[in-house]
């Protein structure tokens, strides 16, 4: 499901398992999922990922963008249940995370599990 449609849908899938397919942005120590490279700062659109560890996991497995702002901005396919989220910039989280697929421009790396 895209991030555009996960949200149209969003308050009757809450506490489901659901699949993402968007972009997967690290930035400012937060993670989330947009629809598009383009709408990467706009939060209120995307979906938080929470992770104990993090960045600490993606950058183990997965190379980093370098000389920027963000460490990660590439698609990505994530499973993870669906839960409001009340932090004030993002509606909506993936929590229980069970999947997380991100591509890069050569190859595909497999950050969770």
């Amino acid at each position: 499901m895209k991030v555009d449609e996960l949200l149209a849908n969003a308050r009757d899938l809450v506490g489901e398992v659901v699949a993402i397919e968007g972009y997967f942005v690290f930035v400012d120590e937060e993670g989330f999922v947009v629809e598009s490279s383009e709408k990467r700062a706009d939060k209120q659109r995307a979906i938080k990922v929470v992770v104990d560890g993090l960045k600490k996991r993606m950058l183990a497995r997965v190379p980093p963008l370098g000389g920027g702002k963000y460490y990660y901005l590439h698609k990505a396919a994530i499973t993870g249940r669906l839960s409001p989220c009340t932090d004030g910039e993002f509606s909506y989280a993936l929590v229980d995370v069970v999947s997380l697929q991100v591509e890069t421009s050569c190859e595909s790396f497999c950050a969770i599990p």
